[in-house]
């Protein structure tokens, strides 16, 4: 479907308005069951107000530029996460290395039962295995889930390494574990945990395997339509480290990363409200 502004309103601001109404439109005059659809018929009865020209001129050049700045802040956070990326890796590349089994790192443990239907809003603090693909990036820090399921679950050491055991996507995103930071936090769902021992730096370990060795891993997930990962199968996957003073150097560095990235992507948020802000104002 396609529509060309009649009179003096632009399209620009005719996007604007859209912008600002379009999901409230479609969610209330959509029509269908299995597939919705909204037609021209539908929108054709609405009612637009709009300044005049110049002022429209002007009201576009504005949202432009906010536009173009909430472009570049995500090119700074693509970049960030790139330069992150680059920095392990070169290093990698020049590092003195070791070789290691996943079963050296530490001792494995599985977790209990938990769904969303166990999440609820106040509680203990918990993840759910899904959120260490949605929600957590390589080092867990702040919670975000509670519940009140606490009996008989497995509770969080600080520094256990997480990791799903199960997704629907494909084997190489699977290879996602988070080293959480935070202890006595309610750990559930399809995943398995290791209790890294202090010879190794558990934040560079998540760091390594989410960039380094996420596709060598991977070979051993096994499924189609629903694919698996389990402590026993990568138990005796090689892996090649430094040793535990470069890992710290490293992780450091990583973790000083993330929190630039963080920053950034806060500020990413504030735009992103206040354009949404200025276009509530704009169609009142």
């Amino acid at each position: 479907m396609a529509f060309t502004p009649k009179g003096e309103i632009t399209n620009e601001f005719l996007y604007s308005w859209y912008k600002k109404h379009g999901n409230v439109i479609g969610v209330k005059y959509a029509q269908g069951t299995k597939q919705q659809n909204l037609s021209y018929d539908i929108l054709e009865k609405f009612k637009i107000s709009y300044p005049n020209v110049k002022e429209q001129d002007k009201l576009n050049l504005f949202f432009s530029l906010i536009d173009k700045r909430i472009s570049t802040q995500n090119k700074i956070i693509e970049d960030l996460k790139k330069l992150k990326c680059a920095i392990i890796e070169k290093h990698y590349r020049q590092a003195k290395l070791h070789k290691y089994k996943i079963c050296d790192l530490g001792v494995p443990f599985s977790v209990g039962s938990l769904s969303k239907e166990d999440l609820s809003e106040k509680g203990h603090e918990c993840i759910l295995y899904g959120e260490l693909f949605t929600t957590y990036d390589c080092v867990i820090n702040e919670i975000k889930s509670h519940t009140n399921k606490i009996a008989n679950m497995t509770l969080s050491q600080k520094r256990d390494l997480l990791f799903p055991s199960s997704t629907t996507v494909d084997a190489v995103s699977l290879i996602s574990p988070s080293v959480i930071d935070i202890p006595n936090v309610v750990l559930g769902g399809d995943m398995f945990g290791i209790h890294i021992d202090k010879k190794f730096n558990a934040y560079y370990l998540s760091y390594y395997i989410n960039i380094i060795t996420r596709k060598k891993l991977a070979i051993y997930a096994k499924g189609s339509t629903i694919i698996h990962l389990h402590y026993k199968d990568i138990a005796k996957a090689q892996l090649l480290l430094p040793d535990l003073c470069e890992q710290d150097r490293i992780a450091k560095c990583m973790m000083a990363e993330d929190d630039k990235i963080k920053v950034e992507e806060q500020l990413m948020t504030k735009l992103e409200e206040q354009k949404q802000y200025l276009l509530r104002q704009m169609f009142i």
